[in-house]
């Protein structure tokens, strides 16, 4: 499961082309949260949310990417204080606390997407690929560090049940 998680995780930062996240209500949360925080820039919609209940909601550590992206993105003060307790945010707050680039009406979220992919496409293919690889450098090491932390971690909680019990609790809710 988070060999899953943190190989979509990896390749969305690791991809040459800017990743672009356009996240519609009801919003971004667990590993939809992670996969937009991977991305190089998140647009959402006005009344979409942001949250990873990994811990809150399904007892278990944020493992898909979470614990490191979001301290990339938002600090780690501000990390522990979403991830440690399920706290969800508006996609205005998200704005605010740089966990997403932009916040806009819905019916104006296509046309604004469209606009950011324009103008990343009128830009030099090489310089633009480069420099992603160097902004995105040093997530991928830490990917490196803490992806063996999160691996060995889950192998415990699988061991203990604790990962079991959560798929308990998700197929109920289908």
């Amino acid at each position: 499961m988070y060999k899953e998680g943190e190989a979509i995780i990896r390749d969305s930062i690791s991809c040459e082309k800017p990743m672009v996240a356009k996240v519609w209500a009801p919003g971004a949360h667990s590993l939809g949260a992670s996969l937009a925080s991977a991305c190089d820039f998140v647009y959402a919609a006005d009344d979409a949310t942001f949250s990873d209940p990994h811990l809150s909601g399904f007892a278990v550590p944020p493992g898909d990417g979470g614990a490191l992206l979001w301290p990339a993105r938002i600090g780690l003060t501000r990390a522990r204080e979403f991830l440690l307790t399920g706290r969800v945010a508006t996609a205005d707050e998200a704005v605010e606390i740089g966990l997403i680039n932009k916040s806009v009406p819905a019916e104006s979220l296509d046309a604004e997407v469209d606009a950011l992919v324009a103008k990343l496409k009128s830009y030099d293919t090489f310089a633009l690929k480069m420099s992603k690889k160097w902004l995105n450098q040093y997530v991928l090491q830490d990917l490196n560090t803490v992806g063996l932390g999160m691996l060995t971690a889950e192998g415990m909680l699988l061991a203990g049940g604790a990962l079991s019990s959560a798929g308990d609790f998700l197929d109920t809710q289908k």
